[in-house]
């Protein structure tokens, strides 16, 4: 850690800055409060609350006197959770060092924070050219090789100015001048909107890059209002996979497939699942009056594969969501996955607070996350995302774990109810044809008896004695009648 620290930071055109950073809980607005050392606080719930597959294991509250630090939009992290890369909004990178500790292992602190002003390929700063924020909006953030940002450098994605660069890392740490890579002006990024570009970016080793427009709606169907109005929509983004950029010996090809967004969450980043080739995505929407509802996603390689060879739509399972009812939440735009100290995973997100520090805050929560509660992903048939568009009542798939079991489970016990009953009253009937046969024997048993009764000139006398066998019928009455005979 001490050689990370000291390696951190270092490199032309960085600067460090200055950084106040308290331990928060994930709290309910209305009680946000920053709690001790050991995890304390008098906000709940904190430490340990789990929110689908995901397990609340600290969060930081970070800010500087430095006006340029904010809008964290992207985060990638080290191997061993240390040293971190974030990716600002207005041209920055920021390098430093997460201090953990704890048993079990929680997010404690931020360390070693510097800043760099990211450049042209040519030298000049980005958020000098044009007006505003147009060649500058750095929106997606991933290592050119896993957990490895400043040994291999890193992608960035820009909205606005659609476009993906390199930067690669010189002397262990990550140059602020780019190399482009094949990924400017394609007409494909940018017919993404113009403020809903590529935010939700990651490399994955045998796949390439894979990244997907925020807010361009493919198809859609809206409720209330309107998609980017914090409403409730249903619709498609366009993603694509560019291949062969990490692999030198494969011809490089740009795939385009479709996400599924459900109630107006907008993918906003991407991490691999460490160990597969299989990655997490973070959504986001905000509601004027409620807040931001986040959620994640588990998406297979697989389904990706699939959506990439024919047309249907790429539909995530849920892993765990962050409601503003209930937790403190905030405009989280960046995640990644790492390696835990325990052998498990760790799931680290961080919020844009839109330089508005007045009333928003650069959040960073950590979770561990269970991984035997992912549930596979599907691709969802264009035939019934049409129809879903057309009917207004788009498949909602937002339960996770065990919620999803909920339904099977019911459905499983009624199927067994239904059978039990099937069975009951085959049986029942079954039962009834045997008393009936059994009755209809009986009956034409007993009316051959009457009728040996009246053959033999009826009364009391004429009854055949119950130990006389078959083959003596008739015989008791002639022997009564003719006692003379001898």
């Amino acid at each position: 850690m001490k050689e990370a620290r000291k390696r951190v930071g270092q490199g032309e055109g960085w600067t460090r800055v200055e950084v106040e950073v308290e331990a928060v809980n994930l709290c309910k607005p209305e009680s946000f409060a920053v709690v001790g050392d050991d995890g304390s606080g008098d906000c709940q719930p904190g430490l340990g609350e789990r929110a689908g597959a995901l397990v609340f294991t600290g969060g930081l509250y970070v800010k500087s006197v430095d006006p340029r630090l904010g809008g964290w939009s992207g985060l990638r992290l080290g191997n061993g959770r240390g040293e971190f890369v974030a990716l600002e909004d207005e041209g920055y990178l920021i390098q430093g060092v997460f201090i953990w500790g704890g048993s079990p292992s929680r997010l404690k602190s931020a360390t070693n924070v510097s800043l760099g002003t990211l450049l042209s390929p040519s030298g000049v700063p980005l958020n000098s050219i044009g007006s505003g924020k147009a060649w500058s909006d750095a929106e997606g953030l991933a290592s050119v090789h896993a957990h490895a940002p400043f040994e291999e450098g890193v992608f960035v994605s820009f909205e606005r100015e659609g476009r993906v660069w390199k930067y690669p890392s010189v002397n262990g740490t990550i140059s602020l001048v780019p190399q482009a890579i094949g990924l400017d002006n394609r007409a494909e990024i940018t017919s993404c909107e113009y403020n809903g570009g590529l935010e939700a970016l990651e490399s994955v080793q045998g796949v390439g890059l894979i990244f997907i427009c925020e807010d361009v709606v493919y198809e859609s169907q809206t409720h209330d209002g309107g998609a980017g109005t914090g409403t409730s929509f249903f619709g498609a983004v366009r993603g694509w996979v560019y291949s062969g950029i990490l692999d030198s010996d494969s011809e490089e090809q740009l795939s385009p497939f479709r996400y599924l967004v459900r109630d107006g969450l907008s993918p906003v980043a991407a991490a691999k699942v460490p160990g597969t080739q299989d990655i997490l995505v973070l959504e986001r929407t905000y509601k004027a009056g409620v807040g931001n509802t986040l959620r994640i996603r588990y998406i297979s390689r697989a389904t990706i594969r699939e959506a990439e060879a024919s047309d249907c739509i790429v539909d995530g399972s849920l892993v765990g969501e962050l409601n503003p009812e209930v937790h403190y939440t905030d405009n989280f735009e960046g995640m990644d996955i790492v390696a835990g100290a325990a052998g498990g995973m760790e799931v680290v997100i961080v919020s844009d607070d839109n330089f508005n520090h007045a009333q928003q805050r650069t959040l960073i929560y950590s979770f561990s996350l269970d991984s035997t509660m992912l549930l596979p992903s599907s691709c969802m048939p264009a035939i019934s995302f049409k129809a879903a568009l057309q009917s207004g009542e788009p498949h909602q798939n937002t339960s996770s774990g065990w919620q999803l079991l909920l339904p099977i489970i019911f459905f499983l016990g009624l199927l067994a109810a239904a059978i039990a009953y099937v069975v009951h009253r085959r049986r029942k009937y079954m039962f009834q044809q045997m008393r009936g046969d059994d009755d209809i024997e009986l009956q034409q048993d007993s009316q051959k008896g009457e009728g040996r009764r009246t053959a033999g000139g009826g009364g009391e006398d004429s009854t055949a004695s119950p130990m006389l066998g078959e083959g003596t019928d008739g015989a008791v009455g002639e022997d009564e009648e003719q006692p003379s005979r001898s």
